[in-house]
């Protein structure tokens, strides 16, 4: 299923976008099988009707991810940035832009 949920994509970004896409899904998934939900795309035929509750709030995505590949690299952010797929520096300016608190306590 999460096949052909990848192959119904039209992947604007390429190469770059599915590896971005794999690294965050092998992040985040809950299972050791990764599924079609693990991998957050919009497929052509989206209902424009979707229902607020339904939609992404990327902020909050964004910060989940951020703290998901801290906690993964044992807080250590050359690692964390490589999971993330961006520079160092770039992680360091979204822990700053959305007020992260880097603890080791936050399990």
């Amino acid at each position: 299923e999460a096949m052909q949920k990848l192959k119904a994509y039209a992947w604007p970004g390429n190469v770059r976008e599915l590896k971005n896409l794999t690294e965050r899904a092998l992040i985040l998934s809950r299972s050791n099988t990764l599924r079609p939900i693990d991998f957050p795309i919009k497929i052509k035929n989206l209902d424009i009707n979707t229902s607020p509750e339904h939609l992404v709030d990327l902020r909050s995505q964004e910060i989940k991810l951020i703290r998901k590949a801290l906690q993964k690299a044992n807080f250590n952010q050359s690692m964390a940035s490589d999971l993330l797929g961006i520079t160092r520096d770039a992680l360091i300016r979204k822990i700053k832009k959305h007020n992260i608190i880097i603890s080791r306590h936050e399990e």
